[in-house]
């Protein structure tokens, strides 16, 4: 089984160097974008594990990531499309910095 089927989805992709985020809703979609990432590239899905892309679409081993690190990436995404207000911005979970992120588009 590929890491593409074993995520949890929704999932956000993290392009490196860009602070908006992109929200993937199944496995299908994500195969469709699988031919843009690039090395440094990070998937997160909506348990919080992070997966860094290596290189030709390969993924290291997930990483947890903290609820504070995906609410300032989540913050950055807001202020890239103009959002205001985006310091008070605080999430309980990853599915509702998911959520964000669908819904910000």
């Amino acid at each position: 089984m590929n890491l593409i089927e074993t995520l949890h989805y929704p999932v956000i992709i993290h392009y490196y160097g860009d602070d908006e985020l992109e929200y993937v809703a199944s496995a299908q979609q994500l195969q469709d974008l699988s031919a843009s990432f690039v090395c440094d590239d990070a998937l997160i899905d909506s348990q919080g594990l992070r997966y860094k892309c290596l290189s030709n679409g390969r993924f290291d081993a997930p990483q947890s990531f903290e609820l504070t690190e995906f609410e300032q990436l989540l913050q950055k995404h807001a202020f890239a499309l103009a959002n205001c207000c985006i310091t008070k911005m605080r999430i309980t979970n990853f599915a509702e910095g998911i959520t964000f992120v669908k819904e910000s588009r």
